[in-house]
């Protein structure tokens, strides 16, 4: 997996992270560890952009789970983007789509999760 990380320049600091390839269990503690590491420097924003994301693996979704419970507790928000039809599938059939906002494209997601509205996602 490769991961590229950009930093939004709004008002509001949103990192945009693309994930490339497979998440599988070495990748998504890579993947955990640069996101932490990030959320370390005080950034509370983030998007996953999931648009060249073949496929990811229950370890994958542990990382989600421990960055969105770190972000909960310092009032951040994260938000999956560009997600395929495989992708997309996991995160139904796990539920997670209850838990994290998902949206087909990554300007949706800069949107919600820059808006003041009300959480509709428990991260």
């Amino acid at each position: 997996m490769e991961m590229t990380i950009l930093r939004r320049n709004d008002r509001n600091g949103v990192v945009v992270a693309f994930l490339k390839g497979i998440v599988d269990g070495e990748s998504a503690q890579m993947f955990e560890k640069k996101i932490i590491d990030l959320i370390a420097q005080e950034d509370k924003f983030f998007i996953i952009n999931m648009s060249e994301t073949e496929y990811i693996t229950s370890a994958g979704l542990r990382s989600f789970l421990v960055i969105g419970k770190l972000l909960r507790g310092r009032r951040g928000r994260i938000a999956v983007s560009n997600f395929n039809e495989s992708v997309g599938e996991v995160f139904k059939m796990m539920n997670f789509d209850s838990l994290f906002a998902m949206y087909t494209t990554e300007e949706e997601a800069l949107g919600a999760i820059c808006s003041p509205g009300p959480e509709t996602t428990v991260y």
